[in-house]
């Protein structure tokens, strides 16, 4: 077994996932190793702050070479950054809130609604977009202006 050099560490368990999906592709081992600090969380459980990107040493130049050539193309390009992310990103899982039953989605459903596949009720999968300009329209209301609307015309 080769000696292994960590190449990368980050907070996000998604972006080290992605960067050894990536060495991997271009015929890179590599491997995400989680370190856990000494936080924990209210289970008691505890909890991975940092996330190292490790290659064989002798995979070592190469794979900074590709990371940094692909970091410079991303940032040349910042629209297609939010999509490569959003691709990237591992299964979702979300709990139907009518009917209890937790199912996994591909990332590239995450901030999706989609039908619940036990009681078929839409379920929010992930993180929903934040709208600013969220307005509620009362079903109830909205009909009955429409009727008192029809009547105002059959009846001037």
């Amino acid at each position: 077994m080769s000696e292994r050099s960590p190449i990368l560490t980050t907070d996000s368990s998604d972006l080290a996932e992605a960067c050894v999906r990536y060495l991997e592709e271009q015929g890179i081992p590599a491997e995400v190793i989680p370190v856990a600090t000494e936080n924990t969380s209210s289970l008691g459980l505890a909890q991975t702050s940092e996330h190292i990107v490790s290659v064989d040493s002798e995979h070592t130049a190469r794979a900074v070479m590709l990371l940094q050539a692909a970091q410079q193309a991303l940032q040349a390009q910042p629209v297609q950054i939010d999509v490569g992310i959003n691709q990237l990103k591992g299964p979702v899982k979300a709990t139907c809130d009518r009917c209890g039953q937790t199912t996994t989605f591909p990332g590239t459903m995450d901030g999706t609604t989609q039908e619940c596949p036990q009681c078929f009720a839409f379920m929010d999968v992930g993180t929903l977009p934040e709208w600013e300009d969220w307005n509620v329209i009362d079903v109830e209301e909205t009909a009955s202006e429409s009727s008192e609307e029809e009547d105002t015309e059959a009846n001037p």
